[in-house]
């Protein structure tokens, strides 16, 4: 269910803070997903802002209609994910 609804001419931001008790550094990737819940594109991480990892991602090339954002992070001791989808507004 789509309840967040964003218009087209904004830019989505996404901060995904991780840690890991041991101390292992944690990768956090990020990718836009369809309506099908199927990948379309990798997110690209914003090289200017180290902690938390953050994902910005201008809505404007993107057509009406409910989309979704998977964050994953991972190191050596395994991963996890979180899906949250969002409504993109005319």
């Amino acid at each position: 269910y789509a309840a967040r609804g964003c218009p087209r001419a904004s830019r989505l931001i996404v901060r995904a803070p991780a840690g890991d008790p041991t101390g292992t550094p944690v990768r956090i990737t990020a990718r836009l997903l369809n309506r099908a819940g199927q990948p379309m594109r990798a997110l690209e991480a914003d090289p200017d802002v180290e902690s938390p990892t953050q994902f910005a991602m201008p809505l404007v090339s993107l057509a009406p209609g409910q989309y979704g954002i998977e964050v994953t992070a991972e190191n050596r001791h395994g991963a996890v994910s979180d899906r949250v989808t969002f409504r993109v507004e005319s």
